[in-house]
């Protein structure tokens, strides 16, 4: 329904509120009406309904002829009394953007009371050509003028309305406000100051915490005693300033100047005879007993911004009392990494009492304790350190256990293999990271590992985690008994040798008798065994003989999905790896099995079997990939759209792109990002592609996607010319 403008107002003065809302949305003027309609609607923007208020500003926003729409909001800013209208009519210009600017910036050089609504819009638009306007008013008659200015640039940003406001701080009016409002607004836009520029405003308590933040801003290492000082700071805002502002100092200066940094805290935190705030700013400070108290105090209390610095800051201070508190912040998932950083930076002195913490710790604070130890380096190797990581193999909680193994893995020595191998019997999470541990000490103590697994044998209840810890080991010598455990009465052992197996380095000769027996478990009566015994097959693709191809056809058709998958995947190893003359019949065997599976309806054997083929690269397989973009199972189409992405050659790309850029339109989020990914891989050629796409694109996903892959394609194209 439209309504003209004459049936708009006599719908406008109903009582009613949806009424009045509809005749707003519903207003449809003629061409000689525009101007009055234009009136109207600011005359809604006025409404005690803020629902009528909305829909005037949408309206407003939304005009065909938008320069004639903020003409008409702009002079809607001088409104003296209704100040839900002029807050609609400041929403409608910030909406129109950028064509709002030229009427404000013409009302606003002809002055008037409301001059600062009009400063304030221009800021809140943001367009950089509004900062030349503001300039001048810097220098206004009014205070909240000059104020609202130095705001409004800082919104702007960019290297004009940065100018103007370091000038404002180079002039040292002595105007509180204002400078602060410079300093505000400067730090807002990114600027990055000198430290000579800044030290000035450092004396002037209420400029302190703002000056602090644009110093850290700087990057300039030679600003830390300034930030150190303001720890002993009485008022908590400068306090949490300095905290913020040596955490980012950090961050943004190279490893150079961060040792550094650490080298000036470490010494300033000495115990020691401990000063108050500095009698001259930038003077050094030590980081007393107060300060680190408040630092604690900031990391337990504060906003997550301040905990994050905190935390970063009591590390770099190296002083022990921090440790406690630090590693009680590990319990905060938003805190735990930053945590951890900390802890760490305290370094190997810290490591002493975290060992004495620990065992008082609840269970996960535990558990993250113990992962946390390998990270202190050549420290956590010491006796009491291991002897602590051995003990809490046994640990009640499962996670502190399972930390305690994963630590164990990576800093301890022979004397963990015991206990580790003990640990395999209390199954679960533990068992497993005891697996994992095992085969990462034997990688380095590897006779000893092997004698402790020969002395138990694969055949107790441990017997698959000592499979895995073969085969993590990685020996070439272990075959022989893997494949004797693959004979095992357990289903679980024999499942867990079949996956050891895939894990071993085999070379031809040896491989065919262990081939022989996974072709053995490929019959196995156990699902989970099969479908290992497949994927073993698939890692030694390049050794395997036809018989595999067979066995891995006949599971391509399991009644298990499991299976059905893993022997797809299986194929597709296969057929890549089979590209020597001699095996021209098993790789073209294969590539049938994989073409039949590729028309499946089901995404599990599908899927394997489309991404095998794409990547293999058969001209004759292009059709096959376009067509099964068209199907139902979303799975399905992603898989399609990546095996495209392979397509490199002229006349199969140019099909790919063609495919791929009708998949750009699909209903489906994830359809659309996938094919954008596919699409960076085909270079320059894609990128008319995907900048037309991304004009239209709605979903931050496929955004995300769509500039990933235009980087994509720009590197290849690099790559091109570099090469």
């Amino acid at each position: 329904m439209s309504l003209a403008l004459a049936a708009a107002r006599t719908a406008f003065a109903s009582a009613e509120e949806e009424v009045r809302r509809a005749a707003v949305a519903q207003l449809t003027p003629a061409e000689e009406e525009v101007d009055g309609a234009l009136a109207f609607l600011v005359e809604a923007m006025g409404d005690p309904s803020w629902r009528v208020r909305k829909e005037a500003v949408t309206r407003a926003a939304s005009w065909p002829d938008r320069p004639r729409a903020a003409a008409a909001l702009t002079l809607a800013l001088a409104e003296p009394d209704n100040v839900g209208r002029r807050n609609a009519a400041i929403e409608g210009l910030v909406a129109l953007a950028s064509e709002a600017v030229p009427p404000l910036v013409d009302a606003l050089a002809r002055g008037g009371d409301h001059r600062k609504v009009m400063v304030d819009t221009i800021g809140l638009i943001g367009d950089p050509a509004g900062a030349a306007a503001l300039e001048p008013f810097l220098g206004d008659s009014d205070p909240n003028v000059r104020v609202a200015a130095a705001e409004a640039l800082g919104l702007i940003g960019g290297a004009q309305a940065q100018a103007a406001l370091r000038r404002t701080l180079a002039a040292g009016s002595g105007e509180l406000l204002l400078t602060l409002a410079a300093v505000d607004g400067l730090n807002r836009s990114g600027a990055r100051l000198p430290l000579s520029e800044i030290e000035p405003l450092l004396v002037q308590p209420t400029l302190r915490a703002a000056a602090l933040e644009a110093l850290a801003r700087g990057g300039d290492p030679a600003a830390l005693p300034h930030m150190t000082a303001a720890l002993h700071d009485p008022a908590r805002s400068v306090r949490e300033a300095a905290t913020r502002a040596i955490a980012e100092l950090y961050v943004r200066v190279d490893e150079t100047a961060q040792r550094g940094i650490q080298q000036q805290m470490a010494i300033l935190a000495r115990p020691g005879p401990q000063g108050g705030a500095p009698a001259k700013h930038g003077d050094p400070v030590a980081v007393g007993v107060d300060a680190v108290q408040a630092l604690i105090h900031a990391l337990l209390e504060g906003t997550l911004e301040v905990q994050g610095a905190a935390a970063m800051v009591l590390g770099l201070t190296r002083r022990l009392e921090a440790v406690r508190p630090l590693t009680l912040a590990l319990g905060d998932p938003e805190l735990r990494d930053v945590a951890m950083q900390g802890l760490v930076a305290i370094g190997p002195q810290g490591i002493e009492a975290l060992v004495t913490l620990a065992p008082d710790l609840e269970g996960r604070l535990r558990a993250d304790v113990y992962s946390l130890l390998p990270r202190f380096g050549p420290t956590a190797s010491e006796p009491r350190v291991q002897a602590l990581l051995g003990e809490a193999l046994g640990d009640e909680d499962v996670d502190a256990a399972a930390g305690a193994a994963q630590a164990l893995g990576e800093v301890g020595g022979r004397e963990a293999l015991a206990p580790l191998l003990r640990a395999l019997e209390r199954e679960g999470p533990v068992a497993l990271a005891a697996a994992t541990a095992l085969g990462r000490l034997g990688v380095r103590h590897y006779d000893e590992v092997r004698i402790l697994i020969s002395s138990r044998g694969l055949h107790g209840p441990e017997a698959p985690m000592l499979c895995r810890v073969l085969g993590a080991c990685g020996r070439e010598a272990d075959a022989p008994l893997l494949k004797q455990a693959l004979g095992a009465e357990s289903a679980a052992v024999r499942r867990a040798a079949a996956e050891a197996l895939a894990l071993l380095p085999l070379p031809v000769n040896s491989s065919v008798e262990v081939d022989e027996a996974l072709l053995f478990a490929m019959a196995d009566e156990v699902a989970e065994v099969r479908a290992a015994a497949a994927r073993a097959l698939g890692a030694h693709a390049a050794n395997v003989g036809p018989q595999a191809i067979d066995a891995l056809e006949r599971a391509a058709h399991d009644l298990e999905m499991a299976v059905r998958a893993a022997a797809a995947r299986a194929l597709g190893a296969l057929a890549r790896e089979a590209s020597a003359p001699e095996k021209t019949k098993e790789r073209a065997r294969a590539l049938a099995v994989l073409r039949k599976l590729a028309e499946a309806p089901e995404a599990v054997a599908a899927v394997p079997a489309l991404e095998a083929l794409g990547e293999i690269g058969e001209p004759a397989d292009d059709a096959r990939l376009i067509a099964a973009l068209d199907e139902p199972d979303a799975e399905i189409v992603k898989a399609a759209a990546r095996g495209l992405g392979f397509r490199r050659s002229a006349m199969s790309a140019a099909r790919a792109r063609e495919a791929l850029d009708r998949a750009l339109t699909d209903r489906r989020w994830d359809v659309r990002r996938a094919a954008a990914l596919a699409l960076g891989d085909h270079g320059p050629a894609a990128h008319p592609l995907l900048y037309a796409r991304r004009t239209i694109e709605r979903d931050p996903l496929v955004l995300e996607a769509l500039e990933q892959a235009m980087s994509a394609a720009m590197g290849r194209a690099h790559g091109r010319q570099s090469g």
